[in-house]
């Protein structure tokens, strides 16, 4: 029979079974074989294979498929005899998070009791005909039909790992499939913390607090440490794209390709055209090509086209394009621009959603996202800067780089705003400046946490990075609260080609009766009552006072006050010389003194 070619297969047994043409990725059952209480956390982009392998792990696993063992036979896991004492010995547990809703926290709840009815009613199946205890048997009914309270959701999995530890004398294996798939797009920093607030009790009853798991499989697109939610997991192993553990199993290798072609006689020189187009990953120690695109490629006769681009989740989206500033946007087109060019970043392997749906993200915070979701290849350099790894960082290959065509056009875009916004600050033209403030205001999602009353420095905080990002340029050094005169400055920009030194002021305000342009002449008086520009070489600085509400903005300027030493011998008096009338020479100090 002629095999045919798998498109978005997610039943092993269908897999294997079905005369599809297939890569043998069974070693990854002796990976996680003897491991006992750990949680193995594997990140990948999408369609990688990620779904698959843990479908392959509840047929290996899963004492429900004892009469399914034969699947098996002839693949590599076939052939390792430390692994047979635990093939089909254990109930286990599966879940995919990809159906939870997170538009509400009473609609996230609603989809978790969901996923739990399904998980119960399987339960029902693998108890059917065992004796177990009258009040689990009521806990997995009331589950089933989800009628559980907000106290016993989160304590669920826990509490059937327990049950069948009591019918099997076996713990549980629990697999959960895409975990951080229903945060992926929440635009509200609010939202997702209110989410994972949700989320976080579920995890840790699952996994940290369960003592009848034999080991957990958790696969997603990138980690969320900075929400707490690794601490969720008991010993857990992270296996991120920039691990050596794990490099292997996700994705296809250049024997794997070769193999491919053989298998389906394609002429051998097509690997060239193939790893122009799909290969180009770097996966801990092991170069990496996109599986599902070198399968949709052979399936379509050799044709190569960008497949991957528009699989939805962990991508170059409107809101990340939206929140990202002008320097990383200028730095990513030039690797576009340059495709063999590479920079070094720090990279993040532990970056959270919520950095990449707040506004002014740092450069190296979308780096680390884009190398999680799979846009650009990450190689250590071996050096660190703050525990994070430094990592050459480029284009991936040809399919990947169509996808930065968006964002190519924004750094265009953007460049040309910046340049303009850059021009009104030297010239000292405040209506174009604040056109272009309100501008790049107009581009940011706003919910009701920027016009909290009680927290008017984080509202001030929101509004100075999002000028700070968009004002900086790669080739333009400045800083944001660094120490000056009496004070910390809100934006810096120091002299520079010929250019004068600039000093920035943000006030912002919720009350749309406030006078703006008084508001941004408070900045200035700041500015000049903290002697912020007292500095040397500051003479000739340009101030500049910013009024802010909503995104509504008023620009004022100011320059920097004339201040003489007492020493100054021309004919010009203080104020109070003049008011008494003493002459110059009728000082009595003459030491010099600012004055």
């Amino acid at each position: 029979m002629e095999k045919r070619y798998p498109d978005g297969m997610k039943d092993f047994r269908d897999l294997v079974s079905g005369g599809y043409y297939f890569v043998d990725k069974t070693m990854m059952i002796a990976e996680v074989c003897s491991a006992k209480d750990q949680t193995f956390l594997y990140t990948r982009p999408r369609r990688f294979g990620k779904s698959i392998n843990l479908s392959m792990l509840d047929y290996y696993f899963n004492v429900k498929y004892k009469d399914d063992s034969d699947i098996f036979k002839g693949l590599r896991i076939d052939n390792c005899e430390q692994c047979k004492p635990y093939k089909n010995a254990y109930p286990v547990i599966r879940m995919n998070f990809g159906d939870l809703r997170c538009e509400s926290v009473s609609a996230f709840k609603m989809s978790l009791q969901s996923l739990m009815s399904s998980v119960a009613r399987e339960a029902k199946k693998i108890l059917k005909g065992k004796e177990f205890d009258s009040d689990d048997y009521e806990l997995i009914s009331c589950a089933s039909s989800k009628s559980l309270n907000d106290i016993d959701v989160p304590m669920f999995i826990k509490q059937l790992c327990r049950i069948y530890y009591d019918v099997f004398s076996m713990k549980t294996i629990i697999l959960v499939d895409e975990y951080d798939h229903c945060i992926q797009n929440i635009h509200s920093p609010e939202r997702f913390e209110e989410i994972i607030e949700q989320l976080r009790p579920f995890m840790e009853q699952t996994f940290k607090f369960n003592e009848c798991i034999q080991f957990g499989v958790v696969t997603g697109i990138m980690p969320l440490a900075k929400t707490s939610m690794l601490s969720s997991f008991n010993n857990a192993v992270v296996c991120s794209t920039l691990e050596a553990q794990g490099d292997e199993l996700f994705g296809f290798t250049t024997e794997d390709v070769i193999q491919l072609l053989r298998d389906t006689n394609t002429p051998p020189q097509k690997i060239d055209e193939i790893r122009e187009w799909y290969d180009g990953y770097h996966f801990g120690n092991v170069d990496v090509y996109n599986p599902y695109s070198v399968i949709m490629y052979l399936k379509n006769k050799c044709s190569p086209e960008g497949y991957w681009n528009g699989m939805t989740g962990g991508g170059i989206s409107k809101d990340l394009l939206s929140n990202m500033g002008s320097r990383s946007l200028m730095s990513l087109r030039n690797l576009y621009e340059h495709p063999e060019s590479m920079m070094e970043s720090p990279i993040d392997n532990r970056i959270s959603y919520s950095d990449m749906i707040s506004p002014a993200v740092n450069p190296y915070e979308v780096y680390s996202y884009l190398a999680m979701a799979g846009y650009l290849k990450t190689i250590r350099t071996g050096k660190m800067i703050d525990v994070m790894p430094v990592c050459k960082i480029g284009m991936v290959n040809r399919e990947v780089s169509e996808a930065f065509i968006s964002l190519v056009k924004k750094a265009d875009e953007v460049e040309t705003r910046v340049r303009e916004a850059m021009d009104a600050v030297y010239q000292t033209d405040a209506p174009l400046l604040k056109a272009d403030l309100e501008s790049v205001l107009s581009g940011i999602a706003m919910d009701e946490s920027w016009r909290l009353k009680e927290n008017p420095s984080l509202r001030h905080n929101r509004y100075r990075d999002v000028i700070m990002a968009y004002l900086m340029t790669p080739d333009m050094v400045s800083a944001e609260e660094i120490p000056k005169g009496y004070g910390n400055t809100d934006i810096f920009f120091p002299a520079s080609g010929g250019k004068p030194p600039v000093v920035m002021e943000i006030k912002t305000t919720v009350d749309e009766r406030k006078n703006l342009i008084a508001l941004a002449e408070e900045g200035l008086d700041q500015i000049r009552i903290k002697r912020y520009a007292d500095e040397p070489g500051m003479r000739d600085a340009i101030l500049v006072g910013v009024g802010i509400w909503m995104k509504t903005v008023e620009v004022v300027f100011g320059t920097v006050p004339v201040r003489r030493t007492s020493c100054d011998r021309s004919d010009d008096r203080s104020e109070g010389d003049r008011l008494s009338g003493l002459p110059i020479s009728s000082r009595s100090n003459t030491s010099c003194s600012t004055t």
